[in-house]
Order: C-alpha cells, then structure tokens, then sequence
C-alpha cells in the first residue's frame, strides 16, 4: 500500500539552474557545446528526481575517478572510426561523459530514422551518469531509445569470485507505453544486488544491509556496510548482464577492468582506464502499417497491452512509474527539486569555481508517494 511522505526539497527554476550548471562547467575548461549537452543530461536527470547520478554525481567524478585517472579532458572531440550504415564506432577522445553520451544517442536516433535501426559504439570515454536521461531523451514519436555501459570501477565481484572485477554495469531503455497512468516504460538497472549509494546510506544509519548483497575484502558475504568492500551482483541474471556488457565492451577496445579509473602511474603502457558505451534506437514507427488486433493502432494495442497487464491486477504498475511521478512533481512545483545534500554539494562548487550561485532557491515541502520496490 502506497502513501505520499512530506519532505524538504529546494526549488530551482529550470533556467536558473542550467545557467548556472554552464557556468560551473565553462569554468572547469569546457567548451560551450559540451557545458550545453552535460547540463541537458543534469536537467534531465533533476526532473525525474536521479540526484545520485545527475548534476551532483558529475562534479563529484571530475574531482575523484576522472582527475585520478586522467580520464577527462576538456573541449576535445570525438572520432568516428566505423562507419557501417546504421552502425558506428565512435573514439571519444576523452570527451566528457554525458557529453558525447548526448550525441551518441541522438545520432542513434538519427540512423534508426533512416535505417529502422541505430547503434553507436563509444570507446575510450568516462562516466556519462545516469542512462535514463538518454533514453527518455530519445525515445519519443515512436522509438525505442537505450543504452548500456560499463561502470567507472571495478566495483562487482562475480558470482563464486572473492575480488570485484566487473563494473556496476547498467542498462536504461525507454519507449512510450501510451498508457495514462504512466505514458513510457523504462527499465533502468545497475547489474550490482545494491547500489554503493545504499551501502553509504545503510554506513550512516546504522542498518544492516539485505543478506548476499555485499562481500568484505576477503570475498566472504556480509551485512555490514563499514565491512563491505564490493557488491555481489543481482543474482544470476545481474552476473551475466555484467559480464556480457565487460565482453561488448572489449569488441571495441576496453581493457582490463582492474584497471578502470586508476591512476596513469599505476597503470601498465597501454592499458585503457575509460569506459565504453553502447548507445541504440528502434523506429517502432515502421511497425505502423502491420495488422493489430481488433484492428487497433500500434500505440492502441500498446496500450491495450499496458491495461491488460495491469488492470484488476493488485498493486503492479510500469516500470518507470516512480520518475514519471517525480516529473509530475517537478512540473507541479514549476522548477528542479533537489536535496539538502545537493544544494550544500552546488554550494562548494560556486565556491570553488568563483561563479554566481543561483539566485533564486526556494525550500519547499513536496509530498512524495512511496512506491514498494522488490528487491533484483
């Protein structure tokens, strides 16, 4: 049974936020374009309520994983190096993450409007965040819009494995569901059992966390989050996931990933410290002119397809459910919410960087449905 919780957000309008997101970013070194595509991808990720990968999650890994590995660097370019009709290898070249993420899951967009299909393969970059934003990006008029990628460390150990070698790898994908309780489906998941941020969180409240989601440093399974020195992934299924995205990642140059982020002068001549992403889109649009039943739209009998799943059926809903209501929330308030431990992170950042803060944030009480969430 679900029931809406109070809780303390600040309110950002939109506008005020992403000038002061470009303004932080251009005085990092990034050129105009990549300050433009990285705040896109944070505005996107504040409105669906994703804080532990957005704006925050960014400036957090261009002061630890990207500067210790050197993984990032400014107003650079990417290559394309394959080019196969509706698929394409791209070098980033280093480029910033959400970055060239942006641009590759819109040129994916673009081959699948031509070709039916689009993927973009990009090598050779660092972390873009959060995928959903990506995906709902893109995944509007008719497509299917995804991505998957590598994590940023080697942070999951392999089921029967007592040393984290696979990355917190993750999947988003996204298409219209033409339902009127929720309009899209996303599947958003890392391959981990838990997230890091809920071993942080079960570190500072003093919980336990759920049995056979952790291991300490020997590999042995814990519960304790100040014993926990990788996660186990989510059961068979997270396990392979992870490894078939390290093998993806491999066909087009990943290296070893012990050695992912780490430090240029503790890494053999060689060895990449980057991930890589796979970025694609399917124009559903093409099924349009096939026969549906009691001769139903596309997008009717997809929605038939929502109901039929749904209706009379408990408490089930879509999967994205939970940020098409954090959108709605966001919309309602008329501007970007964000937590305490957002706000104090923009702080430090105006003043690290010397730029304006925004000038305009609100503290607001948002009353927040909780949803039951099963376990991977």
């Amino acid at each position: 049974m679900s029931h809406a919780v109070g809780q303390r957000r600040f309110l950002v309008a939109e506008d005020e936020f992403q000038r002061w997101f470009e303004q932080v970013l251009s005085a990092r070194g990034f050129d105009d374009t990549e300050a433009q595509l990285a705040t896109t991808f944070a505005t996107t990720a504040a409105l669906y309520a994703v804080e532990t990968h957005g704006a925050r999650k960014l400036l957090h890994l261009l002061d630890d994983e990207f500067r210790r590995s050197q993984s990032c660097h400014p107003a650079v370019e990417h290559e394309v190096i394959v080019n196969a009709d509706a698929l394409e290898v791209w070098d980033a070249h280093l480029k910033l993450g959400p970055a060239v993420a942006h641009l590759a899951q819109q040129r994916a967009h673009e081959l699948a409007s031509r070709a039916g299909v689009g993927i973009v393969c990009v090598r050779n970059t660092n972390h873009y965040g959060w995928g959903g934003a990506y995906a709902l990006q893109f995944m509007q008029d008719g497509f299917l819009s995804g991505n998957i990628c590598q994590g940023a460390i080697p942070i999951v150990t392999p089921i029967g494995g007592n040393q984290p070698r696979m990355g917190c790898n993750a999947v988003s994908i996204a298409l219209e569901s033409h339902s009127p309780d929720c309009p899209f489906f996303l599947w958003d998941a890392g391959i981990g059992a838990v997230s890091w941020g809920e071993v942080q969180r079960s570190l500072l409240d003093g919980n336990p966390l759920p049995t056979g989601c952790v291991v300490d440093k020997h590999g042995q399974k814990t519960t304790h989050a100040d014993e926990a020195a990788s996660l186990l992934p989510a059961g068979s299924i997270g396990n392979t996931l992870g490894m078939l995205i390290e093998l993806l990642a491999a066909q087009i140059g990943a290296g070893d990933p012990r050695f992912r982020s780490a430090p240029p002068n503790d890494t053999p001549a060689g060895e990449p410290v980057t991930c890589s992403f796979v970025h694609f889109c399917l124009n559903l649009n093409l099924f349009n002119a096939l026969p549906f039943p009691h001769a139903r739209s596309r997008a009717e009998n997809v929605a038939a397809m929502a109901e039929s799943l749904l209706d009379g059926n408990g408490s089930a809903r879509l999967s994205g459910m939970r940020k098409w209501q954090a959108r709605q929330r966001a919309e309602e308030a008329g501007g970007l919410l964000f937590s305490t431990e957002s706000m104090d992170a923009f702080r430090h950042e105006t003043e690290s960087q010397g730029v304006p803060f925004m000038s305009d944030v609100r503290e607001v009480q948002v009353h927040i449905t909780e949803l039951h969430v099963a376990r991977k």
